[in-house]
Parts: C-alpha cells; sequence; structure tokens
C-alpha cells in the first residue's frame, strides 16, 4: 500500500470514527449535567436536615462530651488530628467502657426533647421514639462491643515476646464475639475492621506483638509541633518563623543543655535505696494491669456463655427514616 493509500485509509477511518466519539462525548456531558443537579439537590437536602436535627443533637453530643467524658473521665478531644478522638482517648473509651456507658444511658434515659407532637421545629426524626427499654439495649450493646475492642487492643498492643498461651487465646475468643456482635449491629465492615477480623489474629501469631511497631513515639512529636505553632503565630514572616525554629532546636540539641537538663533530673528526682527494684508506683501499675487483664479474660468468658446476639432492626430502620427524610 502507498502513502497516498494508506493516508487516504486513514481519513475514512477518522471520518467514521469520529461522530461516535462526538456522539460518546456529548452523551457523558448530557450524564454529567444530570449527575450534578442530583448530587446539588442531595446535598441541599442534607444540609436542611442536618440544620433541623443540629440542635437537640449538639445538645446531646455536647453534654456527653463535657459532662461526662471529659469532667468524669477526663477524655477530651485532642488538638490535633483534626480535634478528633485520637488513640489515646479511645484506649481510653474502650478501658472505661462499663463506666462511660452507664453514664450515657443514665442520661439519655431522664433527656427530654420538648413536648412537640410533630418533633421539635416539625422535625419528626427529633420527637424522643426510643424508649427506656430501648436505650438499655443500645447502651448494652455499646458496651459489649467496647469490652471485646478493649481486649483485643490491650493483646495486640503488646510488645514481642510478652504474649503467652492464654493471650492469644484471649484474642481469639473475643474476635470472633466481636464479629457476632458487629454484624448483629448491622455496622459497616470497614478496612480496619476488615483486617481486624481477618488479619489480626494471623500476624499476632506471626509476629508475637506489635507494641514495638506502634505510633506511640509520634504522639510526641504531634504535641511538640502543636507546642511550635502556639509559638511562632504571631510572627507574620515565613522567614522569621524558620530563624526562630532553627535556633530553638540548636538550644534544645545543644550537648551542655542536655548534660544540665539530665543534672537537673537527677539532683530533682526521688532517690531509691536498690534503684534494680522496681518502685511502688511501678508495682502497683503492674498489679493494675493484671487486674485489667483478668477482667478482660472474664468478660469475654461470660459473652462466650450468653447466646448469639439478635440483629437490631432499629439500625436498618434509622437509615431508612434518614434517607427518606433527605429525598424530601
Amino acid at each position: 500500500m502507498s502513502i497516498e493509500s494508506h493516508r487516504i485509509f486513514v481519513l475514512l477511518r477518522a471520518a467514521e470514527t469520529i461522530p461516535k466519539l462526538e456522539k460518546e462525548i456529548a452523551d457523558l456531558r448530557e450524564l454529567l449535567d444530570v449527575t450534578k443537579k442530583r448530587k446539588t439537590s442531595k446535598v441541599a437536602a442534607d444540609n436542611k436536615l442536618r440544620k433541623a436535627k443540629n440542635k437537640a443533637e449538639m445538645d446531646v453530643r455536647n453534654y456527653i462530651e463535657q459532662r461526662i467524658l471529659a469532667d468524669q473521665f477526663t477524655i477530651c478531644r485532642g488538638s490535633y488530628h483534626g480535634g478528633s478522638y485520637n488513640g489515646v482517648q479511645s484506649r481510653g473509651i474502650m478501658e472505661d467502657g462499663d463506666a462511660i456507658t452507664a453514664s450515657i444511658q443514665e442520661y439519655l434515659i431522664e433527656f427530654e426533647h420538648p413536648d412537640d407532637p410533630d418533633g421539635v421545629d416539625g422535625n419528626p426524626l427529633m420527637k424522643k421514639k426510643a424508649t427506656g427499654s430501648e436505650i438499655i439495649d443500645v447502651c448494652n450493646r455499646f458496651k459489649t462491643i467496647l469490652q471485646l475492642l478493649d481486649a483485643i487492643f490491650a493483646v495486640l498492643r503488646m510488645n514481642h515476646g510478652e504474649p503467652k498461651e492464654w493471650h492469644f487465646e484471649l484474642l481469639k475468643n473475643a474476635i470472633e464475639e466481636l464479629h457476632k456482635h458487629w454484624t448483629a449491629w448491622g455496622l459497616s465492615e470497614t478496612p480496619k475492621y476488615h483486617f481486624l477480623k481477618s488479619h489480626a489474629f494471623r500476624q499476632m501469631m506471626r509476629i508475637f506483638g506489635f507494641g514495638c511497631m506502634l505510633e506511640d513515639d509520634l504522639e510526641k512529636s504531634h504535641q511538640d509541633c502543636f507546642k511550635v505553632q502556639q509559638r511562632l503565630a504571631r510572627l507574620n514572616s515565613d522567614l522569621k518563623k524558620e530563624q526562630n525554629f532553627s535556633r530553638s532546636e540548636v538550644v534544645s540539641n545543644d550537648p551542655s543543655i542536655q548534660k544540665a537538663k539530665e543534672e537537673i533530673k537527677n539532683r530533682t528526682s526521688r532517690k531509691r535505696n536498690n534503684p534494680d527494684e522496681p518502685s511502688k508506683t511501678q508495682k502497683k501499675e503492674k498489679e493494675q494491669k493484671l487486674a485489667r487483664h483478668d477482667t478482660r479474660t472474664i468478660n469475654v468468658a461470660a459473652l462466650m456463655e450468653k447466646p448469639a446476639p439478635e440483629p437490631y432492626d432499629a439500625v436498618t430502620k434509622s437509615r431508612e427514616d434518614n434517607r427518606n427524610a433527605s429525598s424530601r
């Protein structure tokens, strides 16, 4: 085939293909316009519903976070990680899950919405539909899940070589029980939960402890960065911020400064007759840790003896109510 014939062949093929591609592009643009309109309508409906639910929900949420978690259990949102609960606070919630759910249950039973037959501001979703028995049931389910998560992460966070045979048995039983309650609750199976359910036990058997691989040491760097940001917030010039930060790093890493800090620490710390023996505080912490492990074992064993949890239909009903309200 000559060059001229090949050129004609290519042009003919292009003349056939281009109209099809143009039609496909036009169809996609039309579909994109329709999708954008649907999204805009959905976002507007969600915002309207969120505003209607905002006040009553925020009253309940603020009380739980401030009066229960913060005041009673000193569990507060972190000033980093987007202001949400980080790993330290999450572990605190799991460890004190029994007392926290009991306080929340007591508050929710006593809480009353305004006496409006149509709900709050005419929104039927904000009527207090839950009875006392339903609140107790939900709080008990949350308590069970927190107990199981506490047992699981207490074992997973152990350092390499620390877990014993009974720790692995506790972990396996807790994961199996968690899956039963998670499924009955109707919760989504996220990637993190999938790892916990399907891979955590096998990886624990292979590694014998994740404690040395955690990011706990990085948490201090988050706090240090937050302190630096607070110190440099008033400086408008980026150059001045860099210079200030550089000087601070030089001073903090100076060997003479570090030596002086170590000497002050040694002079002010309490001296023990036998430094090789653990202090009373260390002994007490060890006893408390062993007691918590015993409690976790007892809780998991008690849950295994109970019949399988029944599915909670209120989760599905709540999702349907929100979906119907958003489509109005």
